[in-house]
């Protein structure tokens, strides 16, 4: 009856969105696919909406096997299954609570690590029972408290000056430029990537600001510098895991239980 409605009501108005560049599902009761934009469907490595059809977050890893790197896929495994996890817990509420509900989400779509925002917008039917739910998906930039006050309160050119990187970073350079931008220490980086306070503060002093221009060590600026150029926004793939963030207070203090 449910699945009845879906595809006899529902799926006959979100054909037209097939074609068009969005991300969007339709997922019935049991959390699975019965309709998606071909958009959709290309993002995680599909070639057409029909193969997304049926398929479900339980799927990711199986799904990640055949089209991403073998390497990331067995590194992460344990990361990808408690991502997907964590989504189908959210769907679930989609029905117990009957409302909206919006996650950021942070995964490798087109095999590079992007951020979203994705809505989930229950869907009903005439006895005002859910009976699926509709996703939409659009890119977003994780939030920068940096950038907030920057933005608000003007830029301090004194202290951050544009200096474009000549040359190119190595891996290690990328992590702790990534982990300065986002506010951690150096002794929070090291215990992060595993390494001493003392490679670390090496690596800062005879490589980074070397390669960023900055007479002596300074730490400080480094980070202003790698906060200002959106290096707090790219996240290193040796980092990566693959996440959700649920925006609703009540949902994150109910996952926490």
């Amino acid at each position: 009856m449910k699945s009845g409605y879906l595809q006899e009501k529902i799926v006959p108005g979100f054909l037209p969105l097939i074609e068009q560049k969005i991300l969007s599902c339709i997922y019935d009761n049991n959390f699975q696919i019965v309709v998606c934009t071909n958009h959709s469907a290309q993002s995680v490595g599909l070639n057409h909406w029909e193969e997304a059809v049926g398929k479900s977050y339980a799927d990711i890893p199986a799904i990640y096997e055949k089209v991403y790197d073998a390497e990331y896929v067995l590194r992460y495994r344990k990361d990808l299954e408690k991502y997907a996890a964590q989504i189908l817990e959210m769907q679930k509420l989609v029905f117990i609570h009957k409302q909206v509900i919006s996650f950021f989400d942070v995964f490798p779509y087109d095999e590079t690590f992007k951020s979203h925002v994705i809505t989930y917008v229950p869907l009903f039917d005439t006895n005002k029972e859910v009976i699926g739910f509709q996703s939409f998906a659009h890119k977003s930039r994780l939030l920068c408290v940096y950038e907030y006050f920057i933005n608000s309160n003007g830029r301090d050119e004194s202290l951050i000056t544009s200096r474009r990187l000549c040359g190119g970073l190595t891996k290690r350079e990328e992590e702790i430029l990534f982990l300065l931008a986002n506010r951690f220490k150096q002794d929070e980086i090291a215990k992060i990537l595993k390494i001493t306070r003392s490679t670390v503060a090496t690596i800062i002093a005879n490589q980074l600001c070397v390669k960023f221009n900055i007479p002596r060590t300074n730490t400080a600026l480094l980070t202003r510098i790698a906060m200002d150029q959106g290096y707090s926004q790219y996240i290193p793939k040796s980092l990566f895991r693959p996440f959700a963030i649920p925006l609703i207070e009540e949902i994150n203090r109910e996952q926490e239980i």
